[in-house]
Parts: structure tokens; sequence; C-alpha cells
């Protein structure tokens, strides 16, 4: 029996590598894909991306370089938009661009307070509570309407 000396290379247990072509990475980013998305266009699993993301800078740099490239064009087309008179282009650009937001619409906050037993004890105040009281405020809900020319404008009652 004869044993053999020959010793190979121990390989490396796990899967191989998977290797991403950059600028597909970065065509993908600088359609606005998001990682999941860029994920399933290359039928990898989220997670593969984010693993690589943080393991490789050229990986996370060609993502990065995709999304900057993106952000400029659309931002070179709005600003184009805006100088060519598109108000729509121009009041966005300057809610979205203006310094320390002057021109960003603010919103407002208004905090109002107010007891409900108070506001019920005045309203029960103003309830007239005799008979003399109701027939004054009868009284002074009826308008004369006599002074006014009649053209149309008012229905008189006959």
């Amino acid at each position: 029996m004869e044993h053999k000396t020959d010793k190979k290379t121990p390989s490396k247990a796990g899967r191989k590598k998977i290797e991403f072509d950059l600028e597909l990475i970065k065509f993908y980013a600088s359609r606005g894909l998001n990682l999941n998305q860029i994920a399933d266009c290359l039928n990898v699993s989220p997670h593969t991306i984010l693993r690589r993301k943080k393991d490789s800078v050229n990986f996370a740099n060609a993502i990065r370089a995709g999304r900057s490239s993106a952000l400029l064009d659309v931002s070179n087309s709005l600003y184009e938009n805006a100088k060519s008179g598109n108000i729509q282009a121009q009041q966005f650009f300057l809610k979205n661009i203006g310094d320390d937001g002057q021109w960003s619409e603010k919103e407002q906050n208004l905090k109002v307070e107010f007891n409900l037993a108070d506001i019920l004890l005045d309203a029960k105040k103003r309830i007239p509570t005799d008979i003399t009281q109701i027939e004054k405020a009868e009284e002074t809900k009826k308008l004369d309407l006599s002074s006014f020319q009649d053209e149309g404008q008012f229905p008189l009652k006959k």
C-alpha cells in the first residue's frame, strides 16, 4: 500500500466571490435605483449589495458616483427650465436651493388651549332666562327694509 505524499493546497470554504461590473453598478445608480432594485437587476440578494458596499470602496464609490451623476443631470435640467421661464421650475428651485430656506414654505404651528367648562359657562350666561329678554332679542332680529329701494336685489315679503 502506497501513501501519497503529494499535498494539495486546501481550497477556501464557501462560495466564489461574485464580481460586479462597476460601470453597470454606476449606471443603475444613475437611473435612481435604490440598493434593493440594483440587487434585483443583478440577480443577487440585497444583503450581497450591502455587504459589498461596506467591504469595497470602489463599489461604494460607483454607487455614489452614479447617484451624483443623476443629481447633476436633473439639477441642470431644472436650472435650464427655470431660466427659460418655467414658473414651477423657478418656484421649486427657489424653495429648495435658497440659502437658509428664505424661499421655503414655512410650516407654522399654532397652539390653542381652552377650558371647555369656561366656554359652557359663558354660553349659559348668554341664554335668555326670562320672557322679557327673549322678547327683546326677537325685536332686535327684525329688520326694517322699507328704506331700501327695490331694484330686484332684495325679495320683499308682502
